[in-house]
């Protein structure tokens, strides 16, 4: 790699005593020729210092009074030297310099030798700003080096002078990353930005040296505005507010206000902020309704007043649709009261339903033991009891899945109304829940183990009737003649089926 230092002294030396032709300084390359006689650039090129320097870059010179081809620097040494080329006589200087492989810059590098360059180049709307920024690496900060003497950074750059250059890179913060990839999610949904255009945030730098600054002042400038806007095309600012309207910029444009339109953008893209759609709309529409002049001129001269609306605005806003939210909130809470008072309702039916059927099981066993009283036929009582035992075990697992999946109901029920309710906050859930869905489960809970309670009761009184029928001795039955027994234990089955 070239030195640097020893290259910015070469240069100088050429500016201070040769006859600047052309310069031209891009993001990769420098390119420039300088005339003057065959001994004024002799005294410099043949100086110790530049002997590595000139070996390695090309070089080359132009003989202004001959047609001949040019020559590279030793051959014009040379003929210098034997005096072939006369010390008076006028040639000139033509050189360019790889900035990548003869220094060692990376995409993310940005190095010029004089700040009119940068500022050419260094400009959001230039095209060749977009084909360097297009191939930068944005995990990455970008870092420029410029002949000044301060050191400056934000989260996303870095500016230092030129003999602070190493070949190196630096990441961004974690913190920048992420506040990066939200502005791009948030501008895609509000823009036409393509992914490598950069978030103004970028530009934001304070320095002394004053024409630097207005180049990070008008890409910050443009960068807001790219944001706020709907389209742009070239140097033209389209927003679509409450008409219609469209800003031109141009070249020498140079705002006062940056940091004022920074301020906006912060306020409108701001941390996780969820209200960043309504904010660039109502900055949309105040624009369009204060600017009757399409110029960048007029729209930094009001900046200011703009900045104090859209804040205002916003706020009123705010305030309406709080109370807009806070009128639905009561609705919707009151319909949550009504769905939540039919899920009680329906437990309450479930429940009535169980109540009913643990009368009727006791009406059962009540029946079974009238007739072991009665003494009818032993095998019409036994057939009868195992009957009713059957009957009890398939009430009880009927009703106790009924309920269970009553249970279930509810709870997918109060689930949904509660997904479906978004305004309603957790706290007032936690009400409905105790009053309603709470003492709702409560109940089927209950009544369901008191069932289960009363069944096994019941069950172990039936076994007890079908064993005391069994061991009972025939003594114990009524003596009637067949036909009569046969008729009673029709009768006695008839009436407990």
């Amino acid at each position: 790699m070239l030195p640097l230092e020893t290259i910015q002294r070469f240069l100088s030396d050429l500016s201070k005593d040769l006859e600047e032709v052309r310069w031209v300084e891009t993001f990769e390359a420098l390119r420039f020729r300088y005339k003057s006689s065959a001994a004024s650039f002799s005294a410099i090129a043949s100086k110790e210092i530049y002997k590595e320097l000139i070996s390695q870059i090309r070089l080359e010179v132009q003989l202004l009074e001959r047609s001949s081809r040019n020559l590279g620097y030793e051959q014009f040494a040379e003929l210098l030297r034997t005096e072939q080329i006369r010390e008076s006589e006028e040639v000139e200087i033509i050189s360019s310099i790889n900035k990548t492989s003869e220094i060692g810059i990376d995409n993310n590098d940005v190095l010029f030798f004089r700040p009119s360059s940068f500022s050419k180049a260094f400009a959001v709307d230039q095209s060749i700003f977009e084909q360097f920024i297009s191939s930068c690496d944005f995990t990455k900060k970008i870092r420029v080096f410029l002949s000044i003497n301060e050191h400056v950074m934000n989260e996303y750059l870095t500016l230092a002078p030129l003999k602070e250059f190493l070949p190196n890179t630096v990441g961004c913060s974690d913190e920048a990353n992420d506040a990066r990839q939200r502005i791009l999610k948030q501008r895609e949904e509000l823009t036409r930005i393509g992914k490598s255009y950069p978030i103004p945030d970028l530009f934001v730098i304070e320095l002394n040296d004053e024409e630097i600054q207005k180049v990070f002042n008008r890409n910050l400038f443009i960068a807001v505005l790219t944001h706020l806007s709907n389209k742009v095309d070239g140097r033209s600012f389209q927003i679509k507010g409450s008409k219609s309207i469209e800003i031109n910029i141009i070249e020498e444009f140079s705002p006062k206000n940056s940091k004022v339109i920074h301020h906006i953008f912060e306020y409108t893209y701001g941390l996780k902020d969820k209200h960043t759609f309504e904010k660039v709309q109502i900055v949309r529409n105040v624009l369009s309704l204060y600017l009757y002049d399409n110029s960048a001129e007029k729209l930094d001269s009001i900046l200011t007043k703009v900045r104090q609306d859209v804040e205002r605005h916003f706020t009123l806003y705010i305030n309406d649709t709080i109370k807009k939210f806070l009128d639905e909130t009561k609705n919707e809470i009151k319909e949550a009261h009504k769905y939540a008072g039919d899920i009680r309702g329906e437990a309450d039916k479930v429940t009535t339903s169980i109540n009913t059927s643990m009368l009727s099981l006791l009406t059962t066993v009540f029946t079974g033991a009238i007739a072991l009283i009665g003494k009818y036929d032993r095998w019409v009582l036994i057939v009868a009891f195992i009957l009713h035992l059957v009957y009890l075990s398939t009430s009880y697992y009927f009703n106790s899945n009924q309920t269970q999946r009553r249970k279930n109901d509810i709870d997918r029920t109060f689930n949904s109304y509660k997904a479906e309710f978004v305004s309603i906050s957790d706290e007032e859930w936690d009400k409905i829940k105790d009053i309603y869905y709470s003492p709702a489960v409560d109940a089927l809970s209950t009544i369901q183990d008191r069932y289960k309670s009363i069944t096994l009761i019941l069950v172990g009184i039936m076994s007890v009737l079908v064993l005391l029928t069994i061991l009972a001795p025939a003594s114990f039955f009524k003596k009637d003649d067949g036909s009569k027994n046969k008729q009673n234990g029709i009768e006695f089955v008839r009436i407990t089926v």
